[in-house]
C-alpha cells in the first residue's frame, strides 16, 4: 500500500469516527430528552443543534487543514521526484555530449601523422616520435653550450637548463607540429572544461575516464603545454585542479625544473577528494 493511500485511508476513519461519536451522542441526548415533559429541558435539547453545527463546522476546518498539509506533502513529493527526474535527464545529457567529446579526440589522435628519415608515423605512434623529437631538441641545447660531454655530464647540463630555455624549445616545437598538435591540446582541453562546469557530476570520476585515454608521451607533452603561453591561462588551472598528470612518468622528462609551475595537486588526487568519490 502507497503512503498517499495509506494517509487518506486515515482520514476516512478519522471522519467515520467523527460523525459515529457525533450521531451517538446526539442519539443518546434524544432518547433522554424526549421521554422528559419539560418544555425547558426539550429547548436545551434544540439549543444542542446550534452546537453541533459548530462541533460540524470545526471539524470541516480540521478537515481543511489537513487537506492542505497533505497536498502540500504531496507537491513536496511531486517536486522531488520532478528534481530526480531533471538530474537524471542531465545526467544522461553531460554523458551523451561527454562521450561524443571522447570520441572526437580520439578520432584528432588517430589522424595525427608525421613522417621522417625513419618513416611514417600515425596516432599515438605519431605523438609518441614528436615527445622524442621534443628531448632529442632540448638535448641539441645542451649541446650547444659549446664542451665536449660524456653520457653523464650530458645529462647534468640538461638538468642545468634553465626554465626559460626549455620554454623556449617547447615553443619551437609546438610552432612546428602546431598543425598537428594544436586541434588535439584543444580538443582535450574542452574534455576538461566540459567536467568543470557540470556540478551535478562525479567530476573526479570523469577526470579519470578522460585521463585514461593518454599515453605516457601525452602526459609529458600535456605537461610541458600547461606551462606555455597556450595553455598556462586556461588549461593550467584545470590540471592543478584535477590532477590530470596523475601517474606521469618523470624518467621521460630529462629537466624538471618546470615541474614548480604546477601544483602537487596536477600530479596528485588529494586524500579529501579519494574519499568522497
Amino acid at each position: 500500500m502507497s503512503e498517499k493511500k495509506e494517509d487518506k485511508d486515515y482520514i476516512l476513519v478519522f471522519a467515520g469516527l467523527a460523525v459515529l461519536f457525533i450521531f451517538i451522542v446526539m442519539g443518546t441526548t434524544y432518547f433522554h430528552y424526549t421521554g422528559d415533559k419539560n418544555y425547558d429541558n426539550r429547548g436545551t435539547f434544540g439549543d444542542m443543534f446550534g452546537a453541533a453545527n459548530a462541533l460540524f463546522t470545526g471539524l470541516s476546518f480540521v478537515g481543511l487543514i489537513v487537506t492542505i498539509l497533505l497536498q502540500r506533502k504531496d507537491l513536496n513529493t511531486q517536486r522531488d521526484e520532478l528534481q530526480k527526474q531533471t538530474q537524471s535527464i542531465n545526467k544522461q545529457n553531460f554523458e551523451n555530449t561527454f562521450f561524443q567529446l571522447l570520441s572526437l579526440f580520439n578520432s584528432v589522435t588517430s589522424s595525427i601523422e608525421i613522417t621522417n628519415d625513419e618513416g611514417t608515423y600515425k596516432g599515438r605512434s605519431a605523438i609518441n616520435e614528436m615527445s622524442i623529437h621534443l628531448t632529442r631538441e632540448i638535448f641539441k641545447a645542451a649541446k650547444k653550450k659549446g664542451k665536449l660531454f660524456t653520457e653523464s655530464t650530458l645529462n647534468q647540463a640538461v638538468k642545468d637548463l634553465e626554465k626559460t630555455e626549455i620554454m623556449e624549445i617547447y615553443i619551437d616545437f609546438y610552432n612546428y607540429h602546431q598543425e598537428l598538435i594544436g586541434h588535439y591540446f584543444r580538443t582535450f582541453y574542452h574534455v576538461i572544461k566540459l567536467i568543470h562546469n557540470n556540478d551535478e557530476i562525479d567530476k573526479r570520476f570523469y577526470i579519470s575516464i578522460a585521463r585514461s585515454q593518454l599515453s605516457s608521451t601525452e602526459l609529458v607533452l600535456l605537461f610541458y603545454n600547461g606551462v606555455s603561453p597556450r595553455g598556462i591561462r586556461k588549461f593550467r588551472p584545470l590540471i592543478n585542479k584535477y590532477s590530470v598528470l596523475e601517474n606521469i612518468n618523470f624518467d621521460l622528462i630529462p629537466n624538471l625544473k618546470l615541474r614548480s609551475e604546477y601544483e602537487n595537486s596536477a600530479f596528485y588526487t588529494p586524500i579529501s577528494d579519494k574519499t568522497t568519490t
